[in-house]
């Protein structure tokens, strides 16, 4: 397959700055023409407390929840929203991933990142803390080769 996903980084002060942030790319990506059920919207967190509930009504009303019940259905007809951990083994062309507050606080946390940063086929949107990105550079290095390669596998 060649090399890996586009890997675009925002940096976020507040969670209406996400949100302002995910929604510019959210627009842009569907004026593009792409797919809804080719994007799909990842957080460590709930959707709930996450940074696309604070999304205007218009985006998330499309928002479908990937969960048991509708896993069989994959890919699913409108944006996608689960949380990183519920997203392995799945894949999409374009993943937002939002709520990266502290991506190195353990292996877990890490593994985890990891998981969600391999998912994406075409191009990975990560919406970020200061602190986050500063701590994410050495994990992309560690990971980079794995990420160009789209492996895939965690």
């Amino acid at each position: 397959m060649g090399p890996g996903p586009g890997v675009d980084t925002v940096v976020y002060r507040s969670v209406t700055e996400a949100a302002a942030l995910a929604e510019e790319k959210l627009r842009a990506l569907l004026d593009e023409g792409v797919s809804p059920s080719d994007i799909s919207l990842l957080s460590p967190l709930s959707f709930e407390k996450s940074t696309f509930a604070h999304l205007p009504a218009d985006l998330t009303d499309r928002i479908e929840m990937l969960d048991t019940g509708t896993a069989s259905h994959w890919p699913l007809d409108g944006l996608s929203f689960a949380t990183i951990e519920d997203f392995k083994g799945f894949e999409n062309r374009f993943l937002l991933i939002s709520d990266l507050d502290d991506v190195t606080s353990g292996p877990q946390e890490v593994a985890t990142l990891y998981v969600g940063m391999s998912r994406a086929r075409i191009s990975l949107w990560l919406a970020m803390t200061e602190s986050a990105k500063e701590q994410l550079e050495p994990v992309m290095s560690r990971h980079a080769r794995e990420l160009n390669e789209g492996d895939g596998a965690a």
